[in-house]
């Protein structure tokens, strides 16, 4: 506006709407460059109304404004030089970080590789040289270990003291390195001869030591004991010239012969030292009673063996009668040989023999016995226990090659496989662990399968659905649970087998298993 202006007129706005409807004039020379509006008021001021809210006089107000953004901006450099000085610190933090990182790692490896060398040392030292072995130190804790777990678990653990019969001879006589030849053999065939759990060790020149846990019973331990025996004898060959020694062995268990590894020791040592003055190449228990039991037992088989050579054995035959309408259904075959004048079971003696090959010999002898004993005219079933089935209790593999055996035997005899009534123990069903495939392959050939005393082991019902079971036999005289053989029995009729009961001997009894829902019955009263 120019300053010869005396006046100009207004309107005012608020937005793009007016304020006020009227114009207003403004006096210039009375009022000067600064008025004073009130809004809703039509006067205008040339000093600051009095209003009830508070302001500032629009210059005052803009350098307010201004010292303000300049507040703002030097509170904004502030900050940013306060954020770079923070960033450099944490890159330097970081950077001393990943430095103590770094420092960290390498030191972790060395560690590492310092611990490895430490236990490829500690192997080495606890390992024997010749051998590769473990040392007398290593088998003394391995010993305390497993006695440790015996006495949490109520296990038993066997000490079996091996020395070598005739080694001197061999390395005075052939020389040194034939010995170490020998030693290296004998080595490799006593870890072969154990499980994979077992500890074999080498204590001394030609002494070795056994630690075996899990055993069953004394004669087990001391059929490992004779296994040692009999693979310590087999020759070496060594530069051209075979070289042969013997073993005694040395066998104390926990906890009957000591409750420390310190009296096991001993105590098998001094049971080694009792084999080599009874005549070497043989095991030997330190205990006299349970060596008597073993004893007797291996007499009872050495007669076995005996009569099998001379064919005094025979074949009792039992019926199993239809309870309902008292027709024989199946014949089942008891061997027995004669010993010390009486006539004995096989099945208990070859389900303790250690001479697998001796429970094969009788298994086919039974099976021809007892197939040309009942007549195919007849139409009944075979029941048949063998000895290998016996021994499946204790050896794993003692099944393997049954099925082939059995389908042998058959094809020779000219005899239908499905007459054929395999009878195996049910304790084979209470393993949950135990394979039942040989007895699947001998079911896939035709022949039926039966359990023999099922009401007295713990089966489970997958168990029963899984296996292969045509017959269940139950003890009528071992006072079973009436209630669990209606449950066998119901299962039986889901799962397609059915039960019989064995050892009735009166007329009470055979209403009880008829009752009970057994098909079948055998004894003196059906």
């Amino acid at each position: 506006m120019a300053p010869a202006t005396p006046a100009f007129n207004f309107i005012l706005h608020r937005g793009e709407e007016k304020a006020w409807p009227e114009d207003m004039s403004v006096d210039l020379a009375r009022h000067g460059r600064e008025v004073w509006i009130k809004e809703g008021d039509v006067e205008v001021y040339a000093r600051l109304p009095q209003t009830q809210v508070a302001f500032q006089l629009g210059a005052e107000a803009d350098r307010q404004r201004r010292r303000q953004q300049q507040l703002w901006a030097g509170a904004a450099a502030a900050l940013l030089l306060v954020a770079g000085l923070g960033v450099r610190l944490m890159r330097r933090r970081m950077a001393r970080t990943r430095d103590d990182l770094t420092a960290q790692v390498k030191l972790l490896v060395q560690t590492q590789s310092e611990l490895k060398e430490q236990g490829e040392r500690l192997r080495a030292s606890s390992a024997d040289e010749l051998t590769a072995l473990p040392t007398r130190g290593a088998v003394q804790q391995a010993l305390e270990h497993a006695l440790a777990v015996a006495q949490r678990d109520g296990g038993q653990v066997a000490v079996l003291f091996v020395d070598l019969d005739g080694f001197k001879a061999v390395n005075d006589g052939a020389g040194h390195d034939a010995g170490d030849a020998v030693l290296r053999a004998v080595a490799q065939r006593l870890r072969q001869a154990v499980r994979q759990a077992d500890v074999v060790g080498r204590v001394g020149g030609d002494e070795f030591v056994v630690v075996a846990e899990g055993l069953h019973s004394g004669l087990n331990a001391f059929r490992l004991g004779r296994k040692l025996v009999r693979a310590a004898s087999e020759p070496v060959a060594f530069n051209g010239a075979s070289h042969q020694v013997g073993a005694s062995v040395g066998l104390a268990l926990y906890p009957q012969d000591g409750g420390d590894s310190t009296s096991l020791w001993k105590a098998a040592d001094s049971a080694m030292y009792a084999a080599k003055r009874a005549g070497k190449g043989a095991c030997r228990l330190q205990s006299a009673e349970q060596q008597a039991h073993v004893d007797a037992l291996l007499h009872r088989e050495a007669s076995l063996r005996q009569a099998l050579d001379a064919r005094t054995l025979k074949v009792a035959l039992y019926p199993l009668v239809d309870l309902a309408s008292g027709r024989v259904m199946a014949q089942q075959s008891c061997p027995q040989w004669l010993h010390d004048g009486q006539w004995l079971p096989v099945l208990p003696t070859l389900e303790q023999a250690d001479d697998a090959s001796l429970v094969e010999r009788v298994d086919q002898w039974l099976l021809r016995a007892a197939l040309r004993a009942v007549s195919a005219e007849q139409g009944q079933w075979l029941l048949l226990p063998l000895g290998s089935a016996a021994q499946a209790l204790t050896s794993p593999d003692a099944l393997a090659d049954l099925p082939a055996r059995v389908r042998d035997v058959l094809a020779e005899e000219g005899q239908a496989p499905q007459q054929l009534m395999l009878q195996f123990p049910a304790r084979l069903l209470a393993d949950e662990h135990r394979a039942l495939e040989p007895l699947v392959r001998l079911r896939a050939q035709g022949l039926r399968i039966a359990f023999g005393d099922a009401g007295e082991q713990e089966m489970t019902l997958q168990r029963l659905i899984d296996a292969p079971v045509d017959l269940l036999l139950v003890r009528t005289d071992r006072g079973l649970n009436s209630a669990l053989v209606r449950a066998l029995a119901a299962v039986g009729t889901q799962c397609g087998y059915q039960l019989a009961a064995t050892g009735i001997a009166s007329a009470e009894q055979r209403r009880w298993a008829q009752a009970a829902g057994c098909q079948f019955g055998q004894g003196s009263a059906v």
